[in-house]
C-alpha cells in the first residue's frame, strides 16, 4: 500500500510539474471549461453559477473553480475570481496514411475579470479580457462589458444581464471541443468562432432562460475590419427549459446573418438540444449524463473550409445547400474523479445527399487527477462518403486518437 501511495504522489507530482513548467516558459494557457451536464445533474438553470458568462463557457467564478476541485483540497492560489489560467497540453495523433499529428500546446489563454462597480442589491459593472499568448492560432477571445441588474436570486423577464464586446455566440449546447461537428457546421466552434456585438440575457423563471445576441462583421475579431464587413449583421436567440424537479433540460437556438449589400445569401441556422441525467434518473443507481443536438443550417458549408474538413471543390459544390448535424454524448461516471465517455458526430453536408454523410464515433476516458486537473483520452474511429473523402487526409476522413492534459487555475 505504501508503495502504491508514493506511486500516485509521484504521478500527480509529475503531471502538475508538467503543468506548471508548460505555464512558467510561457508555451500555453487555454480556456475554461463549459459542462452542460452539471447543470442538469444538480437541477439548475443558470450558468451564472459556475461561470461569469451568462450562456457559459469561458472564465469561471468561485464557485466554479471549487466544484471542479472534484473532492482535492484546493490551495490557496486557486480561491479567487479576478483571474483565469488554463492549461492544455496535446498529443495527437491521426492514423494512415498521412499520421498527421504530434505534441503541442492547443492554445494560451490568460483571463481578467474585475468588477468595477458593485452595490449591495446585486448591481454589477465587470470587465473581462481573455486572450490566447500562445499555442494553436494565439488571438483575442472574450473581451466585453458586463452589467448585471440583479443577483440571481430574482427573476426578471427584463433582462438581468447585458454585456456588450467579443464573446462566443450563445448558440446549442456549450462544449470545448472546437472538432464538434455541430459546433463546425455553423461556425460557433468555442476556439476559434468568435462575435462582436451585444448580449442580453434573463430568467424569467428558475426553469427558463433565454439569451439574444445582436452581432456585426460575423467573426471579424482580431482587429480586423474586412471589406463589406458592416453590412454584415445578425441575430442568435438561445432558450433553455431546466424544471429543477426534472432530470432533464431542453434547449433550442437560431441565428440569422443579413448579408445586406454582400453578394453571398443570407446563413441561417437552428438547433434542438437535450440533457438527461443518469444520477437523477435511476436515483443514483447509474451516475453520468446522455446528451444529444440536432443541427440544421444553410449557406454556412463555405464555412466548412476553416477546419480542413473536407476538399474544397466539394464544399464548393453544396456552400448553398442544407445540411444536418447530430452530436451525441454519453458519460457515464465510475467515481467522483474517473469516467467513461462515448461521443458520436454526424454531418450531412447536403440534405439532397444524405449517402454523403460523415460519421465518427469517439471513446475515451477522463481523469481528474487534481484540483482542477484532467487528463483525457480518447480514440476516434471516422467515416467519409462524399466523393473523394473516404481517402482523404481531412478531418472528416481520417481516425485519430490524442491525450490532454489539463489544469485550470
Amino acid at each position: 500500500m505504501n508503495f502504491l501511495s508514493r506511486a500516485k504522489t509521484r504521478v500527480r507530482l509529475f503531471l502538475f510539474l508538467l503543468t506548471l513548467t508548460l505555464t512558467l516558459t510561457g508555451i500555453g494557457l487555454s480556456q475554461a471549461q463549459a459542462r452542460p451536464e452539471y447543470a442538469v445533474r444538480h437541477g439548475f438553470n443558470r450558468c451564472t453559477l459556475c461561470h461569469f458568462a451568462p450562456a457559459g463557457g469561458g472564465d469561471r467564478t468561485l464557485a466554479g473553480k471549487f466544484y471542479g476541485a472534484r473532492g482535492y483540497k484546493t490551495p490557496e492560489w486557486m480561491q479567487y475570481d479576478f483571474a483565469h489560467l488554463d492549461v492544455r497540453s496535446l498529443y495527437y495523433q491521426t492514423q494512415a496514411p498521412s499520421k498527421k499529428g504530434g505534441m503541442g500546446l492547443m492554445d494560451g489563454i490568460v483571463a481578467l475579470s474585475v468588477p468595477a462597480i458593485t452595490e449591495d442589491d446585486g448591481y454589477e459593472v465587470r470587465l473581462t479580457h481573455t486572450v490566447n499568448l500562445g499555442g494553436f492560432g494565439a488571438a483575442g477571445r472574450n473581451t466585453y462589458i458586463r452589467w448585471r441588474q440583479h443577483d440571481d436570486t430574482k427573476t426578471s423577464w427584463l433582462p438581468q444581464y447585458l454585456y456588450v464586446g467579443r464573446f462566443l455566440p450563445p448558440f446549442g449546447l456549450t462544449n470545448d471541443e472546437h472538432r464538434t461537428y455541430t459546433k463546425m457546421q455553423v461556425g460557433k466552434a468555442w476556439s476559434t468562432d468568435f462575435e462582436i456585438g451585444g448580449l442580453i440575457a434573463s430568467n424569467p423563471t428558475e426553469w427558463l432562460h433565454y439569451d439574444y445576441a445582436i452581432v456585426n462583421g460575423q467573426n471579424a475579431g482580431n482587429g480586423i475590419l474586412g471589406d463589406e464587413q458592416g453590412d454584415l449583421w445578425g441575430h442568435i436567440l438561445n432558450l433553455r427549459i431546466a424544471p429543477a424537479q426534472w432530470p432533464v433540460m431542453f434547449g433550442t437556438s437560431a441565428s440569422q446573418h443579413d448579408r445586406a449589400g454582400v453578394n453571398k445569401k443570407d446563413p441561417w441556422a437552428s438547433t434542438v438540444y437535450g440533457l438527461v441525467s443518469l444520477d437523477r434518473l435511476s436515483k443514483g443507481w447509474l451516475r453520468g449524463s446522455a446528451l444529444v443536438e440536432y443541427t440544421r443550417a444553410q449557406h454556412w458549408n463555405e464555412n466548412l473550409s476553416t477546419y480542413r474538413f473536407m476538399e474544397q471543390n466539394y464544399i464548393t459544390a453544396v456552400a448553398e445547400h442544407v445540411s444536418e448535424g447530430i452530436w451525441a454524448q454519453l458519460t457515464l461516471d465510475l467515481s467522483q474523479r474517473l469516467a467513461l465517455i462515448y461521443k458520436y458526430d454526424s454531418l450531412i453536408v447536403s440534405k439532397d445527399f444524405p449517402a454523403d454523410a460523415f460519421d465518427r464515433h469517439g471513446v475515451g476516458v477522463r481523469w481528474y487527477w487534481g484540483p482542477n486537473g484532467i487528463l483525457t483520452a480518447r480514440y476516434e474511429d471516422a467515416r467519409a462518403r462524399a466523393p473523394g473523402e473516404a481517402a482523404s487526409t481531412n478531418v472528416g476522413a481520417t481516425d485519430a486518437y490524442w491525450f490532454l492534459l489539463q489544469l485550470t487555475i
